[in-house]
């Protein structure tokens, strides 16, 4: 979980601990962890499901961190994530507004084809309007647009849940850029040398050539070939360090 530049948390006397190295805050209302949602921008003056009714409660001397998550997060996005955060306590996780193409609390459709993908090649490249898994051109991630899930065990749902959470997340984060260029992609891949799992914006090139020179530009380890059938590596090495100390045949941008 990245910690949230203004969440309302931070001015609730119920709010009681960040545990960094398992991505968890803890309140009150959730001891066993705050719903992400929550945490990243959901207005808990207003009720949400599995708080037992415990909701925010002004903490003495917090007045500017309340007036703070009030104006970077405007009303429509702290709507936006309380709907979630209702919709995953009533079982149906991993949603994207009306694009939907992350629903249910059970892994099938889009969701399910990710974590197959992921399975089998060791990560993948969406349209995040759609979900759509491209099949030609090359991907070539963007420089400093890296997320990183840490600690991701693929063999748990707990880390696949965290992965959702930190995808939908960063499709909100650069809506912007999606909106200005319709070709730019996400790309996420298993580091598993150091148990992570990145996500890095990524444009999609239709000529090899040009892009193995665009990611020479920008410094970046490799390009992905989106036409690669299943079961065969489509990783094409350019050289460059991507910005992390990373060595080792599996540690590798997709």
């Amino acid at each position: 979980m990245t910690v949230g530049v203004a969440s309302i948390c931070f001015a609730c006397a119920r709010f009681r601990a960040f545990d960094q190295a398992h991505e968890t805050a803890y309140c009150s209302a959730f001891p066993a962890g705050i719903p992400y949602e929550l945490f990243q921008g959901a207005d808990h003056r207003q009720p949400i499901d599995g708080d037992h009714g415990i909701r925010f409660l002004m903490r003495p001397g917090a007045q500017k961190t309340l007036a703070a998550y009030e104006k970077l997060i405007p009303p429509a996005q702290r709507s936006d994530f309380l709907e979630r955060a209702n919709n995953r306590e009533r079982g149906g996780d991993w949603v994207k507004g009306d694009k939907g193409w992350f629903e249910g609390s059970t892994p099938t459709g889009a969701k399910a084809d990710l974590m197959a993908t992921v399975k089998a090649t060791g990560g993948f490249t969406i349209v995040p309007g759609t979900g759509e898994q491209p099949h030609t051109g090359f991907a070539v991630a963007r420089e400093g647009t890296s997320d990183i899930i840490r600690q991701f065990d693929p063999s748990s749902q707990e880390s696949w849940d965290r992965m959702g959470d930190h995808l939908l997340a960063y499709i909100d984060t650069h809506d912007a850029a999606f909106e200005k260029d319709p070709n730019l992609c996400i790309g996420g891949w298993h580091d598993t040398e150091h148990g992570e799992f990145v996500l890095d914006l990524v444009d999609r090139v239709m000529e090899r050539d040009a892009a193995i020179s665009l990611a020479t530009s920008r410094d970046q380890q490799g390009i992905y070939d989106l036409s690669t059938p299943a079961g065969q590596d489509g990783y094409i090495a350019t050289g460059g360090t991507g910005g992390r100390s990373i060595t080792g045949e599996h540690a590798r941008p997709r």
